[in-house]
Formats: C-alpha cells, sequence, structure tokens
C-alpha cells in the first residue's frame, strides 16, 4: 500500500504530493485526510495523507516508509480538501497553506522553539527568551548551568 503525502511546508517549490509506503503496522489506521509523521530529506515532517494507491509507476527501492500515524481520524474531509484546492488555484497561494487556514492551531505542526537563558546586569534574575532555531539545542545553547548561566 502507497500513500500520496502533502508536506506541512508551505513553500511552493515542494507544493505537490510525495508518494511513501505504508508499513503494515499502520495500514489499518491509514484514511484520505489524516497526518503521517514522514522522513523527508534529513528532517522528521508532518504530513496529510492525500491518496492512497495500491501500487504506484514510481522506483520502489527510492520510496521511504511512513514514519508514524499522527491522528485516529482525518482532519480533513471531502469537502475540506475539495476547498482547499480550489482556494490554491483561485487565490494563488500553496495548498497546505490553504489546508492550514483551515486548521485550528493545535492540528498544525508543531515547530521546534528554544528558550535561551539571559542575565542581562543582574545575574540574580532569571529572563528566558525564546528562541527558534534549525540547529541542534546543544549546538546553540551549550551547557546551562544554574549558577553561572550559559557555558559554551
Amino acid at each position: 500500500m502507497y500513500v500520496e503525502v502533502l508536506t506541512q511546508i508551505s513553500a511552493k517549490a515542494v507544493d505537490q504530493y510525495y508518494v511513501y509506503s505504508v508499513p503494515e503496522v499502520f495500514r489499518n489506521n491509514i484514511k484520505i485526510g489524516i497526518r503521517v509523521r514522514i522522513p523527508f530529506g534529513k528532517m522528521e515532517l508532518e504530513g496529510f495523507v492525500m491518496n492512497i494507491l495500491n501500487d504506484t509507476d514510481y522506483d520502489k527501492s527510492k520510496i521511504r516508509d511512513i514514519s508514524d500515524v499522527v491522528d485516529d481520524r482525518p482532519v480533513l474531509n471531502k469537502e475540506m480538501i475539495l476547498l482547499g484546492k480550489y482556494m490554491s488555484k483561485h487565490l494563488l497561494c500553496s495548498l497546505v497553506s490553504a489546508y492550514q487556514v483551515m486548521l485550528p492551531k493545535a492540528l498544525k505542526a508543531k515547530k521546534p522553539s528554544y528558550f535561551k537563558r539571559t542575565c542581562p546586569g543582574n545575574k540574580s534574575k532569571l529572563n528566558l527568551r525564546k528562541i527558534r532555531t534549525t540547529r541542534p539545542l546543544r549546538a546553540n545553547l551549550g551547557v546551562m548551568n544554574p549558577n553561572l548561566g550559559v557555558l559554551n
């Protein structure tokens, strides 16, 4: 069994379906409109299952497996899928952007955010400042020592 997945990246360059195979353990849970976790390059992303295929013409040795099924029930129904396609075509937005507008914040893919400890001037007060990064946490913040602040 194969699925066509739309990644939750809203760039036009990746605004297309990608084919993934479904491991046996997930086959009963796969439905159109459900969110799945997929390997995408060196990243692990969430995406929407847009089509279910019994077979594919793609080179099967290059097709990767989905990592996990996120939801028990589909978050996109037929009407939402059709509306998203219409919006994408007529409003010139990416397909995933059209779907993300329809979903509550809790159902959108989580973006990593990290906190950095800063102690401007007075070292006795702790001030946490939210930062976003794509590098690993250790590489950005070093080791945190409660008495000394951030050590690199």
